[in-house]
Formats: structure tokens, C-alpha cells, sequence
């Protein structure tokens, strides 16, 4: 089954595929980059072919993720996580030089070092961003 975008703050994601049964407590699905394995939680069977679960805030962008049924877990069997886009739903901007920009909006990731640079109207404007939750 291949996974949905998903938020990166711990939203569901949902699979479709084959097999997956009903009962979810047959079920481990894992995403895995390097050493690093996170486990989703909550797995939710909608039907043979439809599940859903939630992965913990952060799961990164490029896991590979498998899916186990009672112990079996088939050949690329989860695809490679993505997430949805970025989206800003609100700014201010700054009155002066120096002064803070601030956008609102969700999908920005938490970490900081992962943001290369803020631009508006093609003209990189903020050097040092910062995330605030």
C-alpha cells in the first residue's frame, strides 16, 4: 500500500493497498530512516484494502515504510513517506528594518535547520528563521 501526504505534526495517514485484513491489532506499520524506526500508533482498519494510522510528529519526509500482517510484510510494501505542502494561512510584516516577520500557516516542519530561506517576491527576507508551536 502506498501512504497520503501527511501533516508533519502527527497527523493520520491513510494506505490503500490489498490484504491488510481486519483486525488491527495484526497490524505494525514502521517507517525507518538509517537506525532511526518510528512506530504508528492508533491504526484504524477502514477496510481490506484502507487503513489509516498516526505517526509520531516529526516522522521524516523520505522513510521507508513497511507494513506487517500477522508477522508477514511484503516487498515495498508501505512506498516512501511525503507530506503534504506548506500553507500559509496569515503574515505581518515588518514595520521597519530589522523588525520580525511572522507567517502563520501549518506543514513547516520542526526543525528549523531544515529551512533554507524565507523569500517574498523572489528576494530572500529573513536570515535567522525561527519556529514557534
Amino acid at each position: 500500500g502506498y501512504p497520503s501526504g501527511m501533516m508533519t505534526s502527527g497527523e493520520r495517514v491513510t494506505f490503500t493497498g490489498k490484504y491488510f485484513g481486519m483486525d488491527s491489532s495484526a497490524l505494525t506499520i514502521t517507517a525507518t530512516q538509517g537506525a532511526t524506526t518510528a512506530t504508528c500508533a492508533d491504526i484504524i482498519v477502514h477496510s481490506a484494502t484502507q487503513i489509516s494510522c498516526a505517526f509520531p510528529a516529526g516522522t521524516g519526509k523520505f522513510d521507508n515504510v513497511a507494513i506487517q500482517v500477522a508477522s508477514l510484510t511484503g516487498p515495498g510494501s508501505g512506498g516512501v513517506l511525503s507530506y503534504s505542502a506548506p500553507a500559509v494561512v496569515a503574515w505581518s510584516l515588518p514595520r521597519q528594518s530589522g523588525d520580525s516577520l511572522t507567517i502563520d500557516g501549518y506543514n513547516f516542519g520542526n526543525d528549523v535547520s531544515k529551512i533554507t530561506s524565507i523569500m517574498i517576491g523572489g528576494i530572500v527576507t529573513c536570515s535567522t528563521p525561527a519556529i514557534v508551536i
